[in-house]
Formats: structure tokens, C-alpha cells, sequence
């Protein structure tokens, strides 16, 4: 029992480290692609708290607090993307997002929106307020549906094919020019 429990501590470390040094290495470089001193879309601060549920899964919950400069179109969405994987990680579900800014909570769409088809009162009616999963794997402007109970990835034996696949979690914010601070809230397990 005791050593189960230290293969779960390593598994969650790894997977906290994993995500840190993702989000580090996300921030260095659009600084530096900026080149003008920043990035149309900063981070000001990350903050992410995972906790191990009895049956082995993990509750993981990031708060993302962003920046958003003017950029000649109004900011509408905001998105994560992440690996799934045969060893490691495989399937995302209970999927929750709230805006900490204004405290609204946001449902899920199953459809992914263009932000581009839309004006802002349309968008602002129709989509702001929604967040999406989708499997981004063969494209990642043509996504398809994810759908956690039947996408879910299987642990395979050796020898067996490995399976990897790429989804996308996103949120459709109201159009937004410019923000010094939006602040979100993405829970997962």
C-alpha cells in the first residue's frame, strides 16, 4: 500500500512539474517573440493545485490571470491545450471554468465557434459565457468533438500501439479590446 501511494506522489509531481515548466517555457517565449516588450496575451500570474481523489484520479484546478493588449480585433476566446497520453494522463472530464473577474460560471458548448463569424452582439448573445473540449489532434483549425466517456485513452501493455491525442479547453469571453486583468478559473479532473 505504501509504496502505491509513493508511485501516486511521484506521478502528481511530475505531472505539476510538467505543467509548470509548460507554462514557464509559454511565458519566456512570448516575451521574447514579442520583441516590442510584450506579447498581445500575457500572463500576469499562473497558479495551479492538484489534489489525488481516492479512486487514484487527479482534481487539478489552474487560475489564469491574463493580460490582453489592444490588437485591432476585440478578444473573444481563451484556451488550454493538452497531450493526452497512453502512460500518463489519459481523458479530461468534470470540466469547470468560471470568469473570478465578474464570478460568472460557464457552461458547456459542443459546438467550437469561430470568433471571426461574429460581431460582438452576436457573439456576446450567442457564444460569450460557453466553454468547449475538442480533440485537436489531426487539426487544430478543423477541431472535432471530444467527448470524455468514449475519446478517453486506455492504458496499453507493451507491445501494444501507443495512443496520444491532443484537446484543446476553451472559453469564449465577451469581446474584450483590451484587459490588464481577466482572471479565470479551469477545474479538471
Amino acid at each position: 500500500m505504501g509504496s502505491q501511494r509513493t508511485v501516486r506522489a511521484i506521478a502528481v509531481s511530475l505531472v505539476i512539474t510538467a505543467v509548470t515548466a509548460a507554462a514557464v517555457l509559454f511565458l519566456g517565449f512570448d516575451r521574447h517573440a514579442a520583441g516590442d516588450g510584450g506579447a498581445q496575451v500575457s500572463y500576469n500570474t499562473v497558479d495551479m493545485r492538484a489534489q489525488m481523489l481516492k479512486n487514484g484520479d487527479l482534481r487539478v484546478t489552474q487560475t489564469f490571470d491574463y493580460r490582453l493588449r489592444p490588437r485591432g480585433t476585440p478578444w473573444r476566446q481563451m484556451f488550454q491545450q493538452y497531450t493526452l497520453s497512453f502512460d500518463r494522463v489519459t481523458n479530461i472530464s468534470d470540466i469547470s471554468i468560471k470568469d473570478l473577474t465578474t464570478g460568472r460560471v460557464y457552461t458547456q458548448d459542443t459546438t467550437v465557434h469561430s470568433p471571426g463569424g461574429y460581431g460582438d452582439y452576436g457573439w456576446n448573445s450567442e457564444c460569450a459565457g460557453r466553454w468547449y473540449i475538442a480533440d485537436i489532434t489531426r487539426s487544430q483549425t478543423a477541431p472535432e468533438p471530444y467527448d470524455a466517456e468514449l475519446d478517453a485513452l486506455t492504458p496499453t501493455a507493451v507491445g501494444e500501439p501507443k495512443q496520444t491525442k491532443d484537446v484543446e479547453i476553451g472559453w469564449n469571453i465577451p469581446s474584450t479590446a483590451s484587459a490588464s486583468s481577466m482572471r479565470f478559473e479551469l477545474s479538471m479532473t
